[in-house]
C-alpha cells in the first residue's frame, strides 16, 4: 500500500476528537439505575445487535468485490469475517434461553435502521478512505459504549453478566485492524479523494450510533420474526463494527 501522510494526520484528528454521541445518549437512557436499565435493554439491544451484524458483512462482502484490485479488499473481508464471528458467539448466547429466541430475528429493528443507510451508502459509494476512516472511529466510539453497558450489565444476575462479557469484548478493538483501516485511509487519500466526504462519512456513522441505545431503551422487540436456523446456520467472534 502506499503511505500518505495526510491519510495519518487526517485519522490523527478524529482520534483528539472527544465527539461520541452514542455514549452521551447511553449515558443519558441508562440515569441512575444503570444496571436495571440496561438488563431492561438487553431484548432490543440484542436484536438490533444481531441484525446490525448481518448488514456489516453484506456491506463490508460488497466493499471487497468493488475494491478487488487493491489492497483493502482484505481489509473488508477481514471486517465481514469479524461480523459473522460475532454474530456466531451473539447466536449462542441465546440459544436455549427462553423468551430470547424472537430477540435476534427482527430483519431491520428501528435502532439500527440510520446505521443501515450509513452501512448502504458506503457500499453503493463510498470511497476507500471513506468507509475505512469513518469505520475506525465508529469501532473506537462503539467499544466505549459498549464498555458503559457491559459495566453496567455486571451490577445485575449471572445471566446479565454473560451478556456483558458480550459486549465488553468489543471495548479494545483490534489493533491490527485499526492500523490496517490507516493504511487503507492513506491510499483513498493518495488516490484522490476528498478530505471532506472522508469527514463527513465519519461524523454520520458518529450520529447513527445515538439511535442504537436510544431506541434500544424505549422499544421493546415487538417486530416481525425469522427462524433463528436462518443465522444460527451460517457460522462464524468480535470485532464492529458499529
Amino acid at each position: 500500500m502506499r503511505a500518505d501522510g495526510d491519510g495519518r494526520s487526517l485519522v490523527r484528528r478524529f482520534d483528539e476528537e472527544v465527539n461520541n454521541p452514542g455514549l452521551e445518549t447511553l449515558r443519558h437512557v441508562l440515569g441512575g439505575n444503570a444496571g436495571e436499565r440496561a438488563a431492561g435493554m438487553l431484548p432490543a439491544a440484542v436484536g438490533q445487535e444481531h441484525a446490525a451484524l448481518c448488514a456489516q458483512q453484506r456491506v463490508f462482502t460488497v466493499l471487497s468485490s468493488r475494491f478487488d484490485d487493491s489492497g483493502p479488499a482484505g481489509f473488508f473481508l477481514a471486517l465481514a469475517s469479524a461480523a459473522v464471528s460475532s454474530r456466531v458467539r451473539l447466536t449462542r448466547l441465546v440459544e436455549g434461553e427462553p423468551g430470547f429466541s424472537s430477540w435476534g430475528r427482527s430483519r431491520s429493528p428501528a435502532g439500527i435502521r440510520s446505521f443501515e443507510r450509513v452501512l448502504c451508502r458506503s457500499a453503493l459509494l463510498g470511497g476507500r478512505a471513506e468507509v475505512a476512516a469513518a469505520f475506525r472511529v465508529a469501532q473506537i466510539s462503539w467499544g466505549k459504549q459498549c464498555a458503559l453497558f457491559a459495566n453496567a450489565l455486571r451490577s445485575e444476575d449471572d445471566f446479565a453478566t454473560a451478556f456483558a462479557d458480550y459486549f465488553a469484548a468489543y471495548a479494545e478493538p483490534p489493533r491490527a485492524l485499526l492500523e490496517q483501516a490507516v493504511e487503507v485511509v492513506e491510499v483513498g487519500l493518495a488516490d484522490g479523494e476528498d478530505p471532506s466526504a472522508v469527514s463527513a462519512a465519519v461524523e454520520d456513522f458518529r450520529m447513527s450510533l445515538s439511535d442504537f441505545w436510544l431506541l434500544a431503551a424505549s422499544s421493546p422487540m415487538k417486530e416481525p420474526i425469522r427462524d433463528d436456523r436462518e443465522f444460527a446456520e451460517s457460522g462464524v467472534a468480535p470485532t464492529l463494527v458499529r
